[in-house]
Protein backbone atom coordinates (compact mmCIF):
# COMPACT_ATOMS: atom_id res chain seq x y z
CA UNK A 1 0.00 0.00 0.00
CA UNK A 2 2.87 2.32 0.84
CA UNK A 3 4.42 1.53 -2.53
CA UNK A 4 1.20 2.62 -4.29
CA UNK A 5 1.22 5.89 -2.36
CA UNK A 6 4.80 6.51 -3.51
CA UNK A 7 3.77 5.76 -7.10
CA UNK A 8 0.89 8.23 -6.89
CA UNK A 9 3.29 10.96 -5.78
CA UNK A 10 5.89 10.13 -8.43
CA UNK A 11 5.72 12.16 -11.66
CA UNK A 12 4.51 10.16 -14.66
CA UNK A 13 7.59 10.87 -16.72
CA UNK A 14 9.79 9.25 -14.02
CA UNK A 15 7.79 6.00 -13.89
CA UNK A 16 8.79 2.80 -15.60
CA UNK A 17 6.20 0.99 -17.67
CA UNK A 18 5.81 -1.62 -14.93
CA UNK A 19 5.17 1.05 -12.28
CA UNK A 20 2.60 2.76 -14.48
CA UNK A 21 0.74 -0.52 -15.13
CA UNK A 22 0.77 -1.38 -11.42
CA UNK A 23 -0.71 2.02 -10.57
CA UNK A 24 -3.33 1.68 -13.30
CA UNK A 25 -4.27 -1.85 -12.14
CA UNK A 26 -4.74 -0.60 -8.55
CA UNK A 27 -7.10 2.13 -9.76
CA UNK A 28 -9.18 -0.37 -11.77
CA UNK A 29 -9.50 -2.68 -8.76
CA UNK A 30 -10.72 0.11 -6.47
CA UNK A 31 -13.31 1.26 -8.99
CA UNK A 32 -14.64 -2.29 -9.36
CA UNK A 33 -14.90 -2.69 -5.59
CA UNK A 34 -16.77 0.57 -5.09
CA UNK A 35 -19.26 1.05 -7.94
CA UNK A 36 -21.18 4.31 -7.98
CA UNK A 37 -24.65 3.95 -6.48
CA UNK A 38 -27.39 5.71 -8.35
CA UNK A 39 -30.80 5.89 -6.77
CA UNK A 40 -33.51 5.52 -9.39
CA UNK A 41 -36.84 7.02 -8.50
CA UNK A 42 -40.23 6.77 -10.13
CA UNK A 43 -42.60 9.72 -10.18
CA UNK A 44 -46.35 9.97 -9.75
CA UNK A 45 -49.28 7.74 -8.96
CA UNK A 46 -49.34 6.32 -12.48
CA UNK A 47 -45.79 5.01 -12.06
CA UNK A 48 -46.75 3.60 -8.67
CA UNK A 49 -49.66 1.76 -10.31
CA UNK A 50 -47.29 0.37 -12.93
CA UNK A 51 -44.81 -0.71 -10.25
CA UNK A 52 -47.43 -2.65 -8.29
CA UNK A 53 -49.34 -3.70 -11.45
CA UNK A 54 -52.61 -2.32 -10.15
CA UNK A 55 -55.15 0.40 -10.92
CA UNK A 56 -54.62 4.07 -10.10
CA UNK A 57 -57.25 3.82 -7.34
CA UNK A 58 -55.40 0.92 -5.72
CA UNK A 59 -52.10 2.80 -6.06
CA UNK A 60 -53.66 5.72 -4.17
CA UNK A 61 -54.83 3.31 -1.47
CA UNK A 62 -51.31 1.91 -1.15
CA UNK A 63 -49.85 5.42 -0.91
CA UNK A 64 -52.41 6.52 1.69
CA UNK A 65 -52.13 3.31 3.75
CA UNK A 66 -48.73 4.31 5.08
CA UNK A 67 -47.12 0.98 4.23
CA UNK A 68 -44.56 2.55 1.87
CA UNK A 69 -44.17 5.91 3.60
CA UNK A 70 -40.40 5.37 4.04
CA UNK A 71 -40.02 4.99 0.27
CA UNK A 72 -42.15 8.01 -0.68
CA UNK A 73 -40.78 11.53 -1.01
CA UNK A 74 -43.26 14.36 -1.45
CA UNK A 75 -42.58 17.95 -2.42
CA UNK A 76 -45.83 19.82 -2.74
CA UNK A 77 -47.93 17.87 -5.20
CA UNK A 78 -45.03 15.90 -6.65
CA UNK A 79 -44.53 12.32 -5.50
CA UNK A 80 -41.26 10.41 -5.93
CA UNK A 81 -40.97 6.76 -4.95
CA UNK A 82 -37.91 4.56 -4.43
CA UNK A 83 -39.18 1.39 -6.18
CA UNK A 84 -36.79 -1.09 -4.57
CA UNK A 85 -37.57 0.15 -1.09
CA UNK A 86 -41.31 0.28 -1.77
CA UNK A 87 -41.42 -3.32 -2.99
CA UNK A 88 -39.44 -4.55 0.01
CA UNK A 89 -41.75 -2.65 2.40
CA UNK A 90 -44.84 -4.20 0.80
CA UNK A 91 -43.32 -7.68 1.05
CA UNK A 92 -42.51 -7.06 4.71
CA UNK A 93 -46.08 -5.87 5.37
CA UNK A 94 -47.47 -8.99 3.68
CA UNK A 95 -45.28 -11.24 5.83
CA UNK A 96 -46.44 -9.47 9.00
CA UNK A 97 -50.06 -9.76 7.94
CA UNK A 98 -49.75 -13.48 7.18
CA UNK A 99 -48.11 -14.10 10.58
CA UNK A 100 -50.98 -12.32 12.34
CA UNK A 101 -53.53 -14.49 10.54
CA UNK A 102 -51.73 -17.71 11.53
Amino acid sequence: MENLQNLREKPLWQMTGEEFLALQASQIQTSIIQPPHEKKLIYGVKSCATLFDCSMATAWKILKSGVIDDAVYRVGRKIAIDPDKALSLVQLARKRKSKKLS
